[in-house]
């Protein structure tokens, strides 16, 4: 009894940190189009995106085989150094990488394969979603979900309180750099204070740590960086792909609603990080927690769809009027994404990082091969039925593999 009503407790803990979220992430972005020029909005989603897969590349699975680590021990002092040997590796690791993707990128510019600066300068500043990521992640080991909700919200709500100062204050006069500048100052913020929570003196212990985190990733945390790596380049290849077949404009509309619709796959995931230390140690997930979370994704899926078809065109700018209708598909693809990660997250606390690997390789197939035929069929709405098809093969193959592994009970 006591350990549901913990649970009860951290469900709402997440949820509502998963509502303050989605509602910061629409006002962020409101307040992004309306302040920004359709470019220097453009060129700020791309330098996002471009550092959300270089957050998945970069990390290199170690933050996976940190999760799974902290899933295995109850001390809070081993936490407390795991979570500090972590992040000093990943700091490390994303700021040397992200130095040696710039000077790629320089490259690029200097033989003119691509043409602005300004994203290659961006580049540098790649670390703060990299450690944003990584945190999100190995807080849901440590079951920190306190500071797990933090930094779902945290990011957020300074960039949209940064952005707002400097925007009252310059007017007209607020650009990409700006926004960039902000962006950075509140990621890393969010990022120092997690270190400040969880910093623990550990000397003497790198050895050991490096062996123990060294082992799981060879057992598991490679074959889920796979899986990550093949969701990145699917994303790449459909983006690479739609530029030749839609053109910009539609394309920038398609952006705008998968962004909106993302915080859609936050909800179902919620459940997962929730159980994911526990699952660890459990032979199967509950099946009142499956009912459960189905009815509330779907729930939140109706209710968000109606905001999307009735109260976003009225406050957005007329340009991007098209992207709501086209949102609500993309939320039904986030919503069986999110489900998907439900499972996922059993799977990995119980370390089989290849079933994890071959349901993202699958999903990333099926989601490429549909996308450029439904594109061709359809236009900007077949990407749409592509990521939906790929969602569903996602969720479908988690299950299967969710299944495969209560029957067997082979763990790593």
């Amino acid at each position: 009894m006591k350990n549901r009503s913990k649970q009860t407790k951290q469900f709402f803990t997440l949820l509502i940190a998963s509502g303050m979220n989605i509602f910061l992430n629409l006002l962020l972005t409101l307040f992004l189009t309306n302040i920004l020029s359709v470019e220097d909005y453009g060129l700020y989603r791309y330098v996002f995106n471009l550092y959300n897969i270089l957050a998945v590349v970069l990390q290199l699975g170690i933050s996976h085989s940190v999760s799974i680590a902290l899933t295995r021990t109850d001390d809070e002092e081993k936490t407390k150094s795991i979570i500090t040997f972590a992040s000093l590796l990943m700091f490390g690791l994303s700021v040397v990488s992200s130095i040696l993707v710039m000077i790629v990128f320089s490259i690029l510019l200097f033989t003119g394969i691509i043409s602005n600066s300004l994203i290659v300068f961006s580049i540098i500043f790649a670390y703060t979603v990299v450690m944003h990521t990584a945190y999100l992640e190995i807080l849901k080991g440590a079951n920190a979900i306190n500071s797990l909700a933090f930094q779902t919200v945290g990011p957020n709500l300074f960039m949209l309180i940064l952005t707002g100062i400097v925007w009252y204050f310059t007017k007209d006069s607020i650009n990409f750099l700006i926004v960039l500048a902000c962006h950075v100052l509140a990621y890393t913020f969010v990022a120092a204070t997690e270190v400040k929570v969880f910093w623990q003196n550990i000397n003497g212990q790198f050895g050991e740590l490096k062996d123990e985190i060294g082992l799981i990733w060879k057992q598991s945390g490679f074959n889920i960086y796979i899986g990550s790596i093949f969701g990145v380049a699917s994303t790449y290849i459909i983006n690479s792909i739609s530029g030749i077949i839609i053109t910009l404009g539609e394309y920038g509309v398609y952006s705008l609603g998968l962004s909106l619709a993302t915080p859609m796959q936050i909800i179902p995931s919620t459940m997962g990080n929730i159980l994911y230390k526990e699952s660890a140690k459990s032979d199967k997930l509950p099946k009142s927690n499956i009912i459960l979370t189905i009815f509330i994704s779907v729930f939140a899926l109706l209710t968000y769809s109606a905001v999307l078809l009735f109260v976003l065109p009225k406050i957005f700018p007329e340009a991007y009027s098209n992207s709501f209708g086209l949102g609500v598909y993309l939320s039904i693809a986030a919503s069986l994404y999110g489900l998907g990660d439900y499972f996922n997250r059993y799977i990995a606390a119980k370390g089989r990082g290849d079933y994890l690997r071959n349901a993202s390789t699958i999903s990333g197939i099926i989601n490429i091969v549909a996308s450029v035929i439904l594109m061709m069929l359809f236009g900007v709405i077949g990407l749409a039925y592509g990521r939906i098809l790929g969602g569903l093969s996602y969720m479908l193959s988690l299950i299967f593999g969710y299944r495969m592994l209560v029957k067997s009970k082979d763990v790593r």
